[in-house]
């Protein structure tokens, strides 16, 4: 903010100091350790110590002391990292509240991954201490500051301020997003380079893959000078390939695998996902603290596992449903649980240490050059515990094989509140939509065909529908449905045969191995089974609550023809039936070629008998349309109509009369004519 009006927290700060400072002095090492990241900030001019008369000096509302505390990466734990507490209130305000975020330029982690899996040559690098590559804004510094001296001096603290920016402040990651991409379109090469950036880099990470060395050769040098003249050195490089390895600028990765956490302070993840470069494969695995009494805790460890392509999606789906219980009992954040739910946690803890020998091949994409055809097929599947989505690529080849790799899936616990099967069934169907647009938006891959399937006719009749008006919640779905797939891509697989059953139901780590369904598909994908065949879909019951119940409202609006304006202007009857005769007369001397046989005199009662008739019927057709409709179809005429208690039918004439034991009664046809009150004198004549 321009102007922030930051209170003065300098004694807080120092208090904080000082508990730190007795910490430190109870560690000789850390206390060494400490102050070694403290003069390598000063010695690289990332922080540097402050006058007196630059402390006194200080802009009112502008300047801010920073707490500090050192954080240790459980994977690497003689690493210690300084974190400053930047989320510190003081008089209710803490220096992010008053820093403008910027806008969201970091590229989304999961199509980062997804990419990274395309192709057969894959290349990683870290930009060296990016964050600190970047400088504060001089008018901005003084917010920066923080106190410290060496454990054990007996003179007053110092005053120091970085001036570079800092993990956890919430400006940093767009402003150093937006220099790193400065630095590439300042470059000669900014159209290409610029796609690496927004593509392959997470903050200060970067993950490709290249369809040869050539270019993964290439890219990586043409990068390396791009951001090193931009102040961006790149380091720590691996890749699978010995040839591109030899060629790769700047200092190596010395181990054999690479963590892909890439949050900038992996300090809370555990074991989760983890790259061999060496073998170039996903060592796949998850541990959780059994010690975990209180919701708190368990929800903790639950989250710390890395899975972010939900390759372990089965496996943490049964921590879910502990906790989903655990919401249900309504305990509290640091209530301690009962036994039966602590017995269960352990148990699932123990089970996770039977992955650790799971490894899953990185590149999807085939070594081969007899590619036909690339499909998407996305399953998914709901149980009373949960619903879930998995997606598979497929590869057809020239020969007729097929390859299928894994790609994605996603699992969610049901709700608090209670939803029918169908309803969970139907929220899978939209979390596999969902899924699709996600793989179609962030893979390079082109996909020909895309397939969903589901084991619910329940809702692939709901999708197939196109007369029926659903509630609310069904309706909203299957909209969402559409804007992303279209009916016939919709596909029926039984449960035995879906493995997205294995998400909303959860596996056992004991039976989860590589050659498992869940990494390789149904058989019917590889071509070992024949494809399921869908059987007629039930015809949606008109009682389903899910159907919405219609009244219509409207006025019907009938065209007027000459005989009804015949009708409207003439007041007696007979001149209308006469009218009527004579039109009559008029079409059968037209249509009667010898002019001696044409009618001339007047009318005979045949003639007047045949213009009642038709008034009749007209008359009744326009009154009772639907009946008459229903009647001459050979329908029942509809159970709610006001005739129905007549029992109407049609006699030899067209006439609509009255049945029953009424109609068998010896009485004139006009009293059994079932007439209309605008017209009824036209029987009576």
């Amino acid at each position: 903010m321009d102007n922030p009006d930051l209170p003065n927290n300098f004694f807080d700060a120092q208090r904080r100091f000082f508990n730190l400072e007795g910490k430190l002095m109870k560690d000789k090492e850390l206390a060494m350790t400490y102050g070694s990241v403290i003069d390598t900030y000063v010695n690289l001019k990332h922080a540097r110590k402050l006058s007196r008369k630059e402390v006194d000096s200080g802009p009112v509302g502008r300047t801010w002391y920073c707490p500090h505390h050192p954080v240790f990466n459980p994977n690497k734990p003689k690493k210690c990292r300084i974190v400053f507490d930047l989320s510190a209130k003081y008089k209710g305000i803490c220096l992010n509240d008053v820093l403008l975020k910027g806008p969201d330029l970091l590229t989304n982690l999961i199509g980062i991954l997804l990419r990274f899996r395309q192709h057969a040559i894959p290349v990683v690098a870290d930009v060296e201490k990016m964050l600190h590559q970047v400088r504060v804004r001089p008018s901005d510094g003084p917010a920066f500051r923080f106190v410290w001296r060496e454990p054990g001096s007996t003179q007053l603290p110092d005053i120091y301020q970085m001036d570079v920016h800092l993990f956890g402040v919430v400006s940093s990651p767009a402003v150093c997003a937006n220099t790193l991409q400065r630095a590439v379109k300042d470059s000669e090469n900014a159209v290409p380079l610029l796609q690496q950036i927004t593509r392959h880099f997470y903050v200060d990470n970067w993950l490709a893959s290249f369809p040869s060395t050539t270019e993964a050769i290439a890219t990586a040098h043409t990068l390396t000078e791009a951001l090193k003249v931009g102040g961006f050195p790149l380091t720590q490089w691996a890749t699978s390939d010995e040839t591109v390895r030899q060629a790769l600028p700047g200092q190596q990765q010395t181990g054999v695998s690479v963590n892909m956490d890439l949050d900038a302070e992996p300090i809370e993840r555990t074991f989760g996902l983890v790259w061999d470069f060496r073998h170039d494969v996903f060592i796949l695995g998850a541990r959780a603290e059994s010690g975990g009494r209180t919701k708190r805790d368990l929800l903790k460890s639950i989250f710390s596992i890395f899975d972010p392509l939900g390759f372990l999606a089965p496996i943490v789906f049964q921590a879910k449903v502990l906790m989903l219980d655990i919401w249900r009992r309504k305990f509290d954040w640091d209530d301690e649980l009962s036994q039966d739910l602590i017995d269960r946690w352990i148990r699932w803890t123990e089970t996770l240490t039977s992955l650790s020998k799971l490894v899953l091949e990185r590149c999807i994409s085939p070594r081969r050059n007899d590619l036909t055809t690339t499909e998407l097929h996305v399953f998914g599947d709901a149980s009373e515990m949960g619903f879930g989505a998995v997606a598979y690529v497929r590869f057809l080849f020239s020969d007729g094989t097929a390859s299928v790799k894994f790609i994605i899936s996603k699992a969610r616990v049901a709700p608090l509140k209670f939803l029918t099967i169908p309803r969970l069934e139907l929220n899978a169907a939209v979390l596999t939509t969902r899924l699709s647009v996600q793989v179609s938006m962030e893979h390079d891959l082109v996909f020909d065909q895309t397939f969903y399937w589901t084991d619910s006719t329940t809702v692939l009749s709901w999708i197939n529908s196109r007369n029926c008006r659903f509630n609310n919640y069904v309706g909203n779905r299957v909209g969402e449905i559409f804007e992303s797939s279209a009916p016939d891509q919709w596909n029926y697989v039984p449960s035995a045969s879906n493995p997205a059953d294995d998400a909303s139901l959860g596996l056992d780590p004991s039976e989860f191995t590589i050659d498992h369904r869940w990494f390789s598909g149904p058989p019917f994908l590889q071509g070992l089974e024949e494809w399921p065949k869908l059987q007629p879909l039930p015809v949606i019951d008109e009682r389903d609550p899910e159907i919405r119940e219609t009244t219509w409202v409207g006025l019907v609006h009938r065209e007027i023809d000459g005989i009804d304006l015949l009708i409207q202007r003439k007041s007696k009857p007979q001149i209308i039936i006469n009218t009527v005769a004579y039109l009559f007369r008029f079409i059968r001397n037209v249509r009667q070629r010898n002019r001696d046989k044409r009618a001339t005199s007047g009318l005979s009662s045949d003639e007047v008998q045949i213009g009642k008739s038709f008034i009749l019927r007209h008359m009744q057709s326009n009154v009772y349309h639907q009946e008459v409709s229903d009647l001459r179809a050979g329908r029942q005429i509809d159970k709610n109509s006001k005739l129905i208690k007549f029992a109407p039918y049609l006699d030899h004439r067209g006439y609509m009369c009255v049945g029953g034991r009424i109609g068998k009664a010896p009485l004139p046809i006009a009293q059994l004519t079932l007439a209309t009150r605008s017209f009824s004198p036209v029987l009576s004549e």
